[in-house]
């Protein structure tokens, strides 16, 4: 090779080279460009695509956005549509209720009128109204929509059998005279006999060896031997006091039960379990009682039984009016005391009724929505039987619930036979301070509660006066005691409810919370009465 300098340029040439090399070269280097062209042209037509792809992207997320506006508008008209129908629902169910609530009136109207079963006291034969000016108590009933009183219970699977003791009572102590020992199940659970054994074990002289005032019986009176077999068990008998009631007396004297050997001390052991009450928190029922000999049309004592008579076909309640003297030789005043011996002895026979209701005639009921279940004690409150109110002068027996119990009839004898024994004593209200008088030296407090008299006992009193018990709107009857002018009164009364809803507008439901408040007070807090 012969490298020549020409303007300070390098030049070099092959001598060896040839055509054919040369078109190699150049063959070599146009695949070369081709080969490159091509690659480009790849890169060209992928990035091509990429465009077409994003644009592809590009519009799939337009269309999507589109799509979604479409569903979001979509929704907004389902929401819109739903909310319609919803307000149209409301709007239909409020039809409905109306409409139920009218059926419901309609419903109660017409059992009312299918159960009218006192309606000779406040219709006539062709079924118009005895008096326009009585109260017409139908119409005043309210739409019957408040909670029923519920109380929770937690039963366990099954409460031990427990086995009480308690010492006999000789037989000549009258059974009458005491109380008897008390056995009790919790609220809800009533009491289930297994077993009664009445007498004295063998080799028992620990049991019931000393008297009530802590003297100690001689061996004499406590030991038994194997022939002796100094045992009975009256089980029937205490079932017939217990079974089936939350709590019970029982009185182990041998006047009730034969002795099963006289000259022995004896005792009584009772086995009893709680069970479940199937029936607990059942609603009681009621009687109404009143007394009416001399009745003139259009009178106030005529207007206070009508609207008793329709208050108790509203209720469901069963109603009695007396009319008949038994006795002449007595203020007419005892009659009331008579009459309630009569319908506690036939509640206690027949079972028909549990609580009595006495009502004086020189009332008005102001209010038919309040029930009488809303008055009376609740179920752990079991040994009160007589629910009264006192006024300024003490108890007053104008109105009072009273239970269907032994113990009632017990209370209504001693009381209506109190001035044959008690005869130095001066009974200034007669019927009333013979039951005061009863329940106080009889120390029986803790079978009867002093109400407030607004619960069914209130007083009229001028406006602008202040009184005991002063009527007012809601409250369920006013009772007249002691005014000369009580017609006149009475029909100012009627005329202020026909008037105003508002006298008969407080509930069951209402009166009922106030009562339970009212129960669970200490007894000191509580009104009392006095001698």
């Amino acid at each position: 090779m012969i490298q020549k300098d020409n303007n300070d340029e390098d030049y070099y040439y092959d001598m060896d080279f040839d055509v054919n090399k040369m078109e190699k070269i150049i063959k070599e280097n146009e695949e070369k460009k081709s080969k490159l062209t091509n690659y480009k042209n790849k890169l060209n037509e992928e990035e091509h695509k990429e465009e077409e792809n994003k644009e592809e992207e590009h519009k799939e997320e337009e269309n999507k956005e589109e799509e979604n506006k479409e569903e979001e508008h979509k929704e907004e008209e389902n929401k819109e549509e739903e909310h319609k129908e919803e307000e149209n629902k409301k709007e239909e169910n409020k039809e409905e209720e109306h409409k139920e609530e009218e059926n419901k009136e309609e419903e109660n109207n017409k059992s009312s009128k299918d159960n009218r079963h006192y309606s000779k006291y406040y219709e006539f034969n062709d079924g118009e109204k005895r008096d326009k000016n009585t109260l017409d108590l139908f119409s005043m009933i309210l739409p019957d929509n408040e909670n029923e009183e519920t109380i929770e219970l937690k039963y366990t699977a099954e409460l031990p059998i427990i086995t009480s003791k308690f010492c006999g009572v000789r037989v000549y102590v009258p059974p009458e005279s005491i109380e008897g020992n008390k056995i009790s199940c919790p609220v809800g659970y009533v009491i289930k006999i297994h077993d009664v054994f009445f007498g004295r074990r063998v080799g028992d002289k620990e049991t019931c060896s000393t008297s009530e005032y802590g003297n100690k019986f001689s061996d004499g009176l406590l030991n038994v031997t194997e022939e002796e077999k100094c045992e009975s068990h009256p089980v029937n008998d205490i079932k017939n006091i217990c079974e089936n009631k939350r709590s019970c007396y029982i009185k182990p004297s041998t006047a009730l039960y034969k002795s099963p050997c006289p000259d022995i001390q004896v005792y009584m052991e009772v086995s009893y379990q709680c069970v479940e009450d199937k029936n607990a928190f059942k609603k009681p029922k009621f009687a109404i009682v009143m007394f009416a000999d001399k009745v003139k049309p259009d009178s106030l004592y005529e207007h206070s039984i009508s609207e008793f008579a329709q208050y108790a076909d509203i209720h469901g309640y069963s109603f009695f009016v007396d009319n008949k003297i038994i006795d002449y030789n007595r203020q007419v005043y005892y009659q009331k005391l008579y009459s309630l011996l009569n319908y506690v002895i036939r509640g206690l026979n027949t079972n028909e009724y549990e609580w009595i209701f006495w009502a004086d005639g020189d009332s008005t009921l102001v209010n038919p929505n309040i029930k009488l279940d809303s008055f009376i004690p609740p179920p752990d409150k079991d040994d009160i039987h007589l629910v009264i109110s006192d006024d300024v002068i003490g108890l007053n027996a104008g109105m009072f619930l009273i239970h269907v119990h032994p113990w009632s009839l017990s209370f209504l004898m001693k009381a209506c036979t109190y001035s044959y024994y008690n005869k130095d004593t001066y009974l200034s209200l007669v019927d009333q301070s013979a039951m005061l008088h009863t329940l106080i030296e009889q120390n029986e407090e803790k079978h009867y509660v002093i109400v407030p008299q607004n619960w069914f006992n209130s007083y009229f009193c001028n406006d602008e006066e202040e009184c005991d018990g002063k009527l007012k709107k809601g409250d369920f009857l006013v009772h007249y005691a002691g005014y000369l002018d009580k017609s006149y009164i009475a029909a100012v009364i009627r005329k202020q409810i026909k008037s105003d809803k508002e006298w008969y507008g407080k509930r069951s439901s209402e009166m009922r919370e106030e009562v339970l408040k009212y129960y669970k007070l200490p007894k000191e807090e509580q009104h009392s009465i006095y001698l």
